[in-house]
């Protein structure tokens, strides 16, 4: 596994790629993380709608690994979210469902604390697909650098993640669901300092 120390776009594909399962979790299956965060991206308005999941993990105060997987949301498209990310239908057809794809990331998550910025939209995410599916939800721990961010950085003009990435010279590939992770994720290691 590289450790990540500078704020570079993280290696590997983005949100428009296939990346397979192993991927995504397989260099974090065993690993003990301090966190585990997620950025979702949705093909609708409905929460219960996620067509990509990026993930970046946190072990000994580094970023140990970051990826992303497109997700089938058996759902339809706004143009509104298309414009937002960029994924097309066409970009999911044949890909995994949430089901398929939260099943390898369950057992990470509920050993860890799961972080988002804007962590209400991506939790609701989560819970909004796992009662869509019928799949338990063992209510999983969360931490949203947003919120942490308007309480340790008052003075930043506001607290987008873009404006804190621009602020903190963090690349970013805003909606992206990799890239998004990945920032969230220096941003909370910044933030864990400035505690």
């Amino acid at each position: 596994m590289t450790k990540h120390r500078d704020f570079g776009i993280p290696p590997g594909g983005t949100s428009g790629s296939h990346q397979p399962l192993t991927t995504l979790v397989g260099p974090i299956a065993s690993s003990e993380l301090d966190f585990l965060v997620l950025d979702f991206e949705t093909a609708n308005g409905r929460r219960a709608s996620a067509c990509a999941l990026g993930i970046a993990a946190v072990a000994n105060g580094s970023i140990i690994h970051s990826a992303s997987v497109l997700i089938d949301p058996e759902d339809y498209f706004s143009p509104i979210n298309i414009g937002i990310h960029g994924i097309q239908p066409a970009d999911v057809a044949g890909t995994m469902t949430f089901p398929e794809v939260w099943r390898a990331i369950d057992p990470i998550a509920r050993r860890t604390t799961l972080v988002a910025h804007n962590a209400p939209f991506d939790s609701g995410v989560l819970t909004g697909s796992l009662a869509r599916y019928g799949i338990h939800d063992p209510q999983y721990r969360w931490q949203c650098t947003l919120k942490l961010s308007r309480r340790l950085w008052p003075m930043a003009p506001n607290h987008r993640l873009d404006t804190l990435c621009s602020i903190h010279g963090i690349p970013l590939r805003h909606h992206d669901a990799q890239s998004d992770a990945y920032a969230a994720a220096c941003l909370l290691l910044l933030l864990e300092k400035a505690q």
